[in-house]
């Protein structure tokens, strides 16, 4: 006897268990569907795919079709993460970058994919657009960018952080 484990189990068990006694399958399938109420295609369906989980007739069995199906999911996921990401390796910031690709992407799907949390985008979004939500260092950092260039591009572009620091100091 085949062993199944779909839903019409009872029905398939009654078709091979009355199937000796019947000229062909078929209608040994058509007996068992008049009794439980349902068209003579379900119970032969279950019948088939129970021989082919069974490995009696040829076709893809119940548990591999399942486990492609959940590879492809999966590849679908990674293929989006991977165009997230590969986009996102062009962009200098996450968050403008997470603007810039919202649209597409929305908020949420991108910070998976990223290390961000999109409260964190949301935050940066409304400092800007608030300069007021910025706090005193970054303010002041706002306060000295111009300074900090005139120093950069006075020597050459060549000084580092900390002679650039020294040379603002001054």
């Amino acid at each position: 006897m085949i062993e199944t484990t779909n839903t019409f189990s009872p029905a398939v068990r009654s078709v091979l268990e009355t199937e000796p006694r019947h000229p062909s399958r078929w209608q040994a399938v058509m007996s068992i569907a008049a009794k439980i109420g349902c068209t003579a295609q379900t119970p032969n369906e279950g019948v088939e795919k129970a021989e082919v989980d069974s490995g009696r007739r040829l076709g893809i069995p119940t548990e591999m079709a399942e486990e492609t199906k959940t590879l492809e999911r999966e590849n679908r996921e990674l293929r989006h993460a991977n165009e997230i990401l590969r986009k996102a390796s062009a962009s200098f910031a996450m968050a403008e970058f997470i603007e810039g690709h919202r649209g597409a992407h929305g908020v949420a799907p991108i910070c998976a994919v990223l290390p961000i949390a999109p409260s964190t985008s949301y935050d940066h979004l409304a400092k800007r657009s608030n300069p007021a939500r910025l706090s005193d260092r970054a303010r002041c950092d706002e306060a000295l960018r111009p300074e900090i260039r005139r120093v950069f591009g006075e020597n050459w572009r060549i000084y580092g952080i900390p002679k650039v620091w020294h040379q603002v100091r001054r």
